[in-house]
């Protein structure tokens, strides 16, 4: 797995250098999105899924034509039979894309760090995402996050950890602006 990860990452620098050696193009662009997801929980040694919700900020910046950074900023809620959790998460991915039809086909991985808001627990994880994003603006994604890594304080008892997420999710972006850099000049636009 890590291999596999490696190998994308290396691909996608590649493929980045060679598109910068011509001409580098960066777009930003800024939306929102809603998520349905699936949670796995555990608490006290016991796993139990729960179903829930995210609404987030979703911001990308197109660094190539094929490789993106994209960000999203998730207010986080999920309830199984004896834990509801509200959470704060925050993902980045380093994105390969690639223009399919009207729009772009992405592929992401990247790592995340997670908040909760009631026992006030720090976690962070892995993250990887798959969607495809219409010429319009409109987005749909799937993804899938994995915790590594609890930090629960010391007088919290019977905390709830997630343990891993799955998400569909649906959301619009619009552009903010574009910057074309090239041996000559550097040209500034609203998108």
């Amino acid at each position: 797995m890590k291999k596999n990860i490696f190998v994308l990452f290396a691909t996608l620098a590649m493929i980045g250098v060679a598109e910068a050696n011509a001409q580098m193009k960066f777009a930003f662009s800024k939306g929102f999105a809603a998520n349905a997801v699936m949670s796995d929980f555990t608490l006290a040694g016991k796993n139990e899924t729960g179903f829930g919700t995210s609404l987030s900020s979703s911001d990308k910046l197109e660094i190539s034509e094929h490789v993106a950074l994209q960000s999203e900023f998730h207010l986080h809620y999920s309830a199984s039979q004896n834990v509801k959790y509200w959470g704060l998460e925050v993902p980045i991915y380093v994105a390969g894309q690639l223009k399919m039809g009207a729009g772009k086909g992405f592929v992401g991985a990247g790592g995340y760090a997670d908040y909760g808001l009631q026992a006030k627990n720090w976690a962070i994880g892995g993250a990887v995402i798959a969607g495809y994003e219409f010429s319009n603006g409109f987005f749909v994604n799937i993804s899938y996050k994995r915790r590594f890594f609890d930090w629960i304080p010391t007088h919290s008892t019977n905390v709830a950890t997630m343990l891993q997420t799955v998400g569909v999710g649906v959301g619009y972006r619009f552009p903010l602006f574009a910057v074309k850099v090239n041996e000559k000049n550097i040209k500034f636009s609203r998108e």
